[in-house]
């Protein structure tokens, strides 16, 4: 699997294809398979790898295309499906295309509609002819066949059309139905050539298609490949798949192109991720990420991300990056944008501006580097500036070994010898400034706060997280207790999660009930309603608040007590589960006073409610104690999950960052 040296390539590879696309490999990594080449294209000359910003329907959100190209983006994307929607393939022709339309003088690629197949599966249903949707504007029934993506691509005029593929959610398990998806992408494939009736002026790229099933990307690369196609793309990936099978399959897809042909690997925008496909040989990149992350109030940096929400850039005057040179790096301070970040549409802007630039400039680095022949080099300054501590995940570490790049590891001793691995700066972590511990961090690290720490928090919960009680005292622990919380604070969660609000209530709603529902539960409810208390009550003691938030606080605390009340009483439909070095003696007699047997070998604790009156149920009836009503399940899981959301929005109101409050909820619900 390992790279290898190539001489780089002095003349134009024409593609016997199409003669709409020149393509020139100019350097090649001695080491790994990263090269830097040049694609000339009808609307301009690409210089390879690149990342596209993503203009879903003609626009990239919160940008002007003059300020897309002021940030170096030589390529855009946009999506077949929606602008065949709106505003449709005849209004598009009557434009001129998109180019004309969006005033874009650069080049152009258009995804076919295929990804829709995913993201809207709800709106869609797939057959040998095409796929049908139902309209997320109007309703109204379409069908896109290969030949009506095509002929939509046509009207857009893009330089690079990507073919209709039968794209399967990555995390099917259902192998014939990738192996069906296999297959019809190859006749789509066919169909999309035939359809094309621009090929002079328009390229057509096959998109390999497989899954996770190695065998089946090899038939797919079989396939296509022998079509002979002027670029391919690499589809099917970034749809929440271990990053352990992502990197294999564009390690064995890289291994098959053709090398005088571009490779576009689709979906892919995160910093590291990038720096590794590059090293993998992949030429081209898009994703929404450095637009819809920005809606959130986070700035790309080296190392991560800003998230300009928290209060410690209330007065930091710097620009977000010094090295930026873009606009928003030039005029405005962290400071400034924190001030209005989320709260009106300005702010959006300006991060889109420094985000998009930012990504133009890590590819232009990546480039140079790769022509400079000091590739290995850059990645290894790279990920170590990402990952502070160098305690880089196993997948990381074994995808660039594929090729030769052996990332080197450092192991941090602090001064009593403890061999510490602080948690990594892992995909999107937050800027390392923010990170650093006081010089006085270890002076407070002693015995006796050490057995504190693991005292309140458990030496198993620890472990869990892959945190010794040195990353507690450090501080580390608050920022990476929960990988969900981390990416909630970071942006990603919300970039990931931004269109699918209601999926992300149920889910959370979902996760409440089985944490109710299973005997095997750790849930804690008491202590985490108590925990949501607390925190309520240090709102109100520690800040200055409005008459609104104030009220807010106090029906939240009556809410939150009430339901305290309850699930000690154990009146409540809940399955309340209990360890028992938590509830000691005091709570035993708490609950025997209340007429609730306890069986404490299980932590199960059980009641029946007869006339407004308590009776015990025997613990002798394991099902007895298993019983609880769907419907009132339901309910109560959504109540909690309510109120963990209100008080999220409200720390969220009075400025504070929510990581601490969540995790401290989360911790005692795991």
């Amino acid at each position: 699997m390992a790279g290898t040296a190539s001489t780089a390539a002095s003349t134009f590879l024409h593609s016997s294809s199409s003669p709409a696309l020149k393509f020139r490999v100019v350097a090649q990594c001695s080491v790994s398979r990263a090269r830097a080449s040049v694609m000339t294209l009808p609307h301009h000359t690409v210089h390879l790898p690149t990342f596209m910003p993503v203009g879903t329907q003609g626009t990239m959100k919160g940008l002007l295309p003059q300020q897309v190209k002021e940030a170096g983006a030589e390529i855009i994307l946009g999506n077949t499906y929606h602008l065949g929607t709106r505003p449709g393939k005849e209004s598009m022709k009557a434009f001129g295309g998109l180019h004309q339309l969006m005033g874009w003088d650069r080049a152009l690629l258009t995804d076919s509609g295929g990804f829709q197949m995913v993201s809207l599966s709800a709106l869609s249903k797939v057959t040998e002819e095409g796929v049908k949707f139902q309209s997320p504007y109007d309703g109204t029934e379409i069908l896109l066949t290969p030949e009506e993506s095509i002929a939509i691509q046509n009207a857009i005029g893009a330089d690079i059309m990507m073919q209709l593929d039968d794209v399967v959610d990555v995390m099917e398990k259902d192998y014939d139905r990738f192996k069906i998806a296999t297959h019809r992408t190859t006749r789509w494939l066919d169909r999309c050539m035939e359809a094309n009736k621009n090929p002079q002026r328009q390229n057509l790229f096959p998109i390999v298609q497989g899954g996770l099933h190695p065998d089946l990307r090899a038939t797919s690369l079989d396939q296509l490949i022998a079509r002979d196609a002027p670029g391919y793309a690499i589809g099917g990936l970034s749809g929440g798949e271990a990053k352990d099978q992502f990197w294999r399959v564009i390690l064995q897809c890289t291994g098959r192109l053709p090398p005088s042909k571009p490779r576009y690997c689709m979906g892919v925008g995160f910093a590291v991720d990038l720096v590794v496909c590059c090293a993998l040989g992949a030429d081209m990149y898009d994703c929404v990420f450095p637009t819809r992350t920005a809606r959130f109030g986070c700035a790309l940096i080296d190392g991560g991300q800003l998230n300009l929400k928290n209060r410690e850039f209330a007065v930091d005057f710097r620009p977000i990056d010094d090295t930026c040179s873009c606009s928003t790096c030039t005029h405005y301070t962290r400071a400034y944008i924190h001030t209005i970040v989320t709260k009106y549409p300005v702010a959006c802007h300006l991060l889109s501006v420094h985000n998009v630039a930012y990504q133009m400039r890590l590819m232009d680095n990546i480039r140079s580097s790769i022509i400079e022949d000091n590739f290995p080099t850059f990645v290894q300054d790279f990920m170590a500036g990402y990952y502070k501590d160098r305690d880089y995940p196993t997948w990381l570490t074994d995808a660039l070994a594929a090729v030769n790049i052996h990332l080197k590891k450092a192991n941090i001793h602090n001064q009593e010898g403890v061999l510490t691995s602080a948690v990594s700066n892992r995909e999107g972590n937050i800027n390392q400034e923010t990170q650093k511990s006081d010089e006085g961090t270890d002076q407070r690290n002693s015995n006796e706060e050490r057995e504190v720490i693991k005292t309140k928090i458990g030496a198993e919960a620890l472990e869990d997280d892959g945190l010794d009680e040195s990353d507690i005292i450090k501080g580390n622990f608050w920022d990476h207790n929960s990988r969900i919380l981390k990416l909630k604070q970071v942006g990603y969660r919300d970039a990931i999660l931004d269109d699918y609000p209601d999926q992300e209530k149920a889910g959370q709603a979902a996760g409440w009930r089985a944490a109710l529902a299973s005997s095997q539960s750790k849930t804690n409810l008491v202590l985490t309603l108590s925990q949501l208390a607390g925190a309520l009550m240090a709102l109100k003691v520690k800040q200055s608040l409005t008459q609104d938030q104030d009220k807010e606080v106090r029906e939240l605390l009556k809410e939150v007590e009430r339901k305290v009340k309850m699930a000690s009483q154990s009146d409540s439909p809940y399955l309340l589960t209990f360890m028992k070095q938590e509830i000691g003696e005091a709570f035993e007699k708490e609950i025997n006073t209340s007429h609730t047997e306890v069986n404490m070998e299980s932590g199960l604790i059980s009641s029946t409610v007869s006339d407004g009156a308590f009776s015990p149920v025997s613990t002798n009836t394991a099902a007895a104690t298993m019983t609880i009503q769907n419907q009132s399940l339901e309910s109560e899981a959504n109540s909690i999950s309510v109120l963990q959301n209100r008080v999220q929005t409200l720390y969220q109101s009075c400025g504070l960052d929510t990581t601490q409050l969540l995790t401290t909820v989360f911790h005692s619900s795991h």
